[in-house]
């Protein structure tokens, strides 16, 4: 009998560029982090982002399904989703890279249960998006 594990690691809660000057506009547009459903009550911007990493791989591994075809084929490995938080607090423009489709069908189906989450606010208080990436391995045991 084959044991799954699946195995996520939040690459990074932002897409920040090595060049300052837009490394601060980038800072500036995301004044307040996005508050995912049960880190309302964590106080600090640091806390708030450890809250929503957790809260994103319980989420991942409460949806998580490793398709029986990606099983029998013995396909492992991993993939990396991006997708973009909107202003609304709605996940959008998923897309995912890996070495199988069947694995990143997975990975997006997975992103785009996600509910919807407080979106990140800049310092006027405005709502903003912010893109996202997370990496899902898919492992046999």
């Amino acid at each position: 009998m084959k044991t799954i594990t699946i195995l996520f690691y939040f690459v990074s809660s932002l897409v920040f560029s090595q060049i300052s000057e837009q490394q601060s506009f980038l800072n500036d547009r995301m004044h307040k982090p996005p508050i995912f459903p049960g880190c309302d009550f964590k106080l600090g911007k640091k806390n708030k982002r450890i809250c929503f990493k957790e809260k994103l791989n319980q989420h991942i591994n409460g949806v998580f399904e490793y398709p029986i075809i990606a099983i029998d084929s013995g396909y492992t490995g991993t993939v990396v989703v991006y997708f973009e938080l909107n202003e609304k607090g709605i996940v959008e423009n998923i897309s995912a890279d890996g070495q199988y489709s069947i694995l990143e069908k997975e990975a997006i189906r997975i992103i785009s249960k996600l509910p919807m989450i407080k979106p990140a606010k800049n310092r006027r208080g405005t709502p903003v998006s912010v893109k996202f990436s997370t990496q899902i391995f898919f492992k046999l045991n």
